[in-house]
């Protein structure tokens, strides 16, 4: 086999594999978390948190009282964001 033979079966392989991982990512469930889990993923207060889900600023999971965030909708905020989010409460 050729170097070149090699180097598109591998990249082939590789994309078979990138396939199927993409596949089973897709299964795998929300990873939900507390508000104060929440918060400290995000850099930011229990409190803000749950402002932003009464404001249904955030995804979010109700289970009869409990509330939980849904963790792969969010990312912490930039300092740009955290300045406007301070402007604008």
């Amino acid at each position: 086999m050729t170097t070149d033979a090699a180097i598109a079966s591998l990249a082939e392989q590789v994309r078979q594999l990138t396939s199927t991982v993409k596949a089973l990512e897709a299964r795998i469930p929300a990873p939900l978390a507390t508000p104060a889990e929440a918060a400290r993923h995000l850099g930011v207060s229990i409190p803000t948190i749950r402002r932003w889900v009464k404001a249904e600023r955030i995804a979010y999971v109700r289970r009869g009282r409990s509330i939980r965030i849904d963790l792969s909708r969010v990312r912490p905020l930039d300092a740009d964001e955290v300045r406007a989010s301070g402007r604008a409460a």
